[in-house]
């Protein structure tokens, strides 16, 4: 009989020794949502379409950690353009810049900068930054010019990435800057 407790016991123990701590808890997996119509983050709306951007999908990371993407396909411009919005976190440009500069071997920072977005009476100060690399975009792979622009508006942070192949399009920069205003102040 004292065998029989003793194996009990050594199952026990060592369910308890092996078994993942609390603490230890994996993130969700990212979920793309079914939307129709407009998306109502708690931060802001986003709509099936801006302009002539139409929005491609919503995908969820977390509970209040989404991601949308938008895309532009008219008037002779290709242009991706995804917007992350998640609780503010202690996370400096430089390495939300980083990031992506490890992600690509052949990474060239263009330019950093300060820049305001504006709204009507709106305005939030964001940080943007220009830099070109290769990778597959528009089902080729090759040179792409992409934009990493970050705004901090308590409690969230918005995040954009632009991506387009390499054009002389002078209002390119405008056509992505009036998209994220739109999206990104709040009046």
């Amino acid at each position: 009989m004292m065998g029989s407790h003793l194996k009990v016991l050594v199952v026990a123990l060592s369910s308890v020794v092996f078994a993942e701590p609390s603490h230890c808890v994996s993130p969700p997996q990212p979920k793309e949502l079914a939307v129709e119509g407009t998306y109502v983050h708690a931060s802001r709306q986003f709509p099936s379409q801006v302009g002539d951007f139409r929005r491609e999908k919503v995908t969820q990371y977390g509970i209040d950690d989404i991601g949308i993407g938008y895309n532009l396909e008219s008037s002779g411009r290709l242009l991706a353009a995804t917007v992350y919005v998640y609780p503010l976190r202690n996370i400096p440009f430089s390495e939300e810049l980083a990031a992506i500069q490890e992600a690509h071997s052949d990474f060239a920072l263009a330019f950093e900068q300060d820049l305001v977005l504006e709204k009507g009476p709106g305005q939030l100060e964001c940080r943007l930054a220009g830099m070109s690399y290769k990778e597959w975009f528009a089902r080729r792979f090759g040179p792409v010019s992409s934009y990493l622009l970050v705004c901090d508006d308590p409690p969230w942070r918005v995040k954009w990435r632009f991506t387009h192949t390499p054009t002389n399009d002078p209002e390119i920069v405008g056509v992505m800057k009036a998209l994220a205003a739109s999206l990104t102040v709040r009046q």
